[in-house]
């Protein structure tokens, strides 16, 4: 597979939003900080060729052709002889340009010329329009000022990802891009809303890392628009034309600390297709009520706030699966997350005044919780309502005092992944080798011996284990 920086940054994950999955204890595992789809992964009957002397054995039969990172200076005119060819990975060379020939790929769907520092990107895009099939373009890491006009000639393109380069504005000629759904523009120059993208059926709009301050009347024309990344501006309001956008599923509203969020929120509120809402880093004292009207919101991430409590009234969010809470001033929970049938993974990591005993008693009753996040809480001890957690596959536990860990912790028989890195452990109880299904185990900075080490990797043969 393509190493995935091609299209981001080599990020910590991950950047990550986006890291995992996913899922999402802070910040770089949302979709904000995810990079952007990468040429994806073909299936396994599709053999990716990463040498153009063996592809050229067999070009009929050569789909997937990954060239990244080989320092080609230009092409050769047998590229012509891929009649087959759907993806082409020209990530990190020396390209000044493409060859004539490259109008003979009459099938290929989608090409990565991120890194190609010294190509000439008006003659590049003026041969990319006489692809008929191609989809998905990537220009990351080009540190491109600008978009040369000839992008407008691209009409097929549904992707187009510009992350990680100098840009200030676009051309006005995107706007003939009438079939263009994603546009990524992550980690540029932009002090202004790039106003032309109004225009674009897109799906997807991402801005995240600019300097955006202003967000234009025209937002309301992007009724197709399902995500929305504004993540890491200096947005200070958004305007009311916000609410028109009905199918917008993904806001994400992080670090913008100058954001009027009441304002935000009575002007979001509307939007009941939400699913995702992420205010990190916002100086959120309370928890805005308008949150409580998104009765579809599945996702909510509000670490790096200043959140001192949660109302009982979260509970009235009915299809909330994710809640991060992770790095704000929690003293308690609301006893009503008990009564959260969906919610399965809950980050409440860093909160040093958090009542631990009387969290966990809450986070026990909880009946489907799957994760759980308790890092950097200061922990000297496990409560034992910890152990009630039937269902629970994920436990971080790292950043804590514990310099024992009970040996009830057993009793968590789905346990998947366990983080203990950064505590005072010496050793783990004997009856841990009961957690069968434990696939990963982190232990990093410790005190294990190395006799004790050895004898963790007896017990769990098949399992990682990081000392």
């Amino acid at each position: 597979m393509m190493k995935k920086q091609h299209i981001a940054t080599k990020i910590a994950g991950i950047l990550l939003l986006l890291q995992s999955l996913v899922v999402i204890t802070q910040a770089q595992n949302e979709r904000v900080l995810r990079a952007p789809s990468p040429i994806e992964e073909t299936t396994d009957e599709i053999k990716v060729f990463k040498s153009l002397e063996e592809a050229l054995k067999t070009p009929e039969k050569v789909y997937y052709l990954d060239l990244s990172e080989q320092f080609h200076s230009s092409l050769p005119k047998e590229i012509s002889q891929f009649k087959n060819l759907i993806k082409l990975d020209l990530y990190k060379n020396n390209l000044q340009e493409l060859p004539n020939e490259i109008i003979q790929l009459v099938r290929l769907k989608e090409i990565n010329l991120g890194y190609n520092l010294l190509m000439n990107w008006a003659d590049t895009f003026k041969k990319l329009a006489m692809l008929p099939e191609l989809k998905r373009l990537h220009l990351t890491h080009n540190q491109l000022k600008s978009i040369p006009k000839e992008i407008g000639e691209c009409q097929n393109l549904e992707f187009l990802n510009l992350y990680n380069n100098k840009l200030k504005d676009i051309p006005s000629e995107i706007k003939a891009l009438t079939n263009l759904q994603e546009l990524y523009l992550q980690n540029n120059a932009f002090e202004k809303f790039p106003q032309h993208v109004t225009e674009l059926p897109l799906k997807t709009l991402d801005l995240f890392n600019n300097k955006i301050a202003q967000i234009p009347l025209e937002i309301g024309k992007l009724q197709s628009l399902s995500i929305l990344n504004l993540y890491g501006n200096n947005i200070t309001q958004v305007p009311q034309e916000l609410s028109q956008l009905k199918n917008l599923k993904e806001l994400y509203l992080g670090e913008n600390p100058q954001l009027d969020y009441l304002k935000t929120l009575q002007i979001t509120a509307s939007l009941q297709n939400i699913e995702v809402l992420s205010l990190t880093g916002n100086g959120l004292k309370t928890l805005p009520n308008e949150i409580l009207e998104l009765k579809n919101l599945k996702k909510l991430y509000l670490q790096n706030n200043l959140l001192e409590t949660i109302p009982e009234e979260i509970a009235t969010l009915p299809s909330l699966q994710v809640l991060s809470l992770s790095n704000n001033t929690l003293q308690k929970l609301p006893a009503s997350l008990a009564q959260m049938q969906n919610l399965w993974h809950l980050d409440i990591s860093k909160n040093p005044k958090l009542n631990h005993s009387a969290a966990i008693q809450v986070v026990a009753q909880m009946p489907n919780l799957q994760s759980l996040n308790l890092e950097g809480n200061l922990m000297g001890y496990l409560p034992i309502e910890l152990f009630d957690l039937s269902n629970i596959k994920v436990l971080n536990l790292s950043e804590n005092k514990l310099s024992k860990c009970s040996p009830y912790l057993a009793s968590l028989k789905d346990l998947q992944r366990l983080d203990l890195s950064q505590n005072q452990l010496e050793s783990l109880p004997d009856d841990i080798r009961l957690l069968f299904n434990l696939t990963e185990i982190n232990l990093n900075q410790n005190l294990f011996s190395i006799e004790e080490q050895e004898k963790l990797k007896i017990i769990f043969p098949q399992t990682k284990i990081i000392f």
